[in-house]
């Protein structure tokens, strides 16, 4: 492990004036640390987003409103 990455982690502040909040969230900054350490990279969304979200997003218009719209068409353009 790199220098500055056991400076950054020994820099973190972990306490809660919470327990259940500290219970929440050293779990998922565990997971989040491991998946880190594991990956040489970020994995993100492409530009346009994601095609997921937007299948989603359309079938709501046209099963909702009935606005014939596919997810490939920009509303705002």
């Amino acid at each position: 492990m790199s220098k500055s990455l056991d400076e950054t982690k020994g820099a973190l502040d972990l306490s809660f004036e919470d327990e259940s909040v500290a219970e929440e969230k050293i779990p998922f900054l565990a997971q989040l640390a491991g998946s880190l350490e594991t990956t040489s990279y970020i994995p993100y969304e492409l530009p346009t987003g994601s095609t997921i979200f937007r299948s989603l997003i359309t079938g709501f218009l046209r099963s909702y409103h009935n606005i014939p719209i596919s997810q490939n068409v920009s509303l705002f353009t």
